[in-house]
């Protein structure tokens, strides 16, 4: 796992509003990932490395801002993305898991959606990752873990 923040990270606005025991829960769960095999690397990936994992060694699950990506098959979320871009808004966290390439597209599945294969550009990834909130958490999955 790739993180900027192990924890809770106090500078978020969406971080105070939760409760006590919800904070214990994710610290404990950071403190324990080594124990449980989890190995937590305190780095930002770029969209590159996020993609050359994919290609080469399995999927990737990656927090994004819900409502700044938008898939470019079924225009999922489109007029929200668009709105949110103009007029700012809350930020509203949710995992995809980025899955290959097409072309110049990447793309991803959306556990909220039926299941189908999105698309979006590296830029609105990119923009969806690095959103206030997200801390650029990313799971690498490996196809050949033992």
């Amino acid at each position: 796992m790739y993180t900027t923040v192990k924890g809770v990270n106090n500078r978020q606005a969406y971080y105070s509003k939760i409760e006590y025991q919800e904070r214990v829960r994710v610290e404990g769960r950071f403190a324990n990932a080594n124990d449980a095999g989890i190995l937590v690397h305190q780095k930002e990936l770029t969209v590159d490395e996020i993609l050359l994992h994919v290609e080469t060694r399995g999927p990737a699950i990656v927090l994004i801002d819900a409502a700044l990506l938008t898939c470019d098959l079924c225009k999922h979320n489109k007029l929200r993305a668009e709105f949110r871009r103009a007029f700012g808004g809350a930020y509203r966290g949710h995992y995809v898991v980025v899955v290959g390439r097409g072309g110049d597209k990447i793309l991803y599945r959306n556990p909220a959606l039926d299941p189908r294969l999105c698309a979006t550009s590296p830029a609105r990834l990119h923009a969806a990752h690095r959103a206030p909130g997200t801390d650029f958490d990313v799971i690498l999955i490996f196809r050949n873990y033992r």
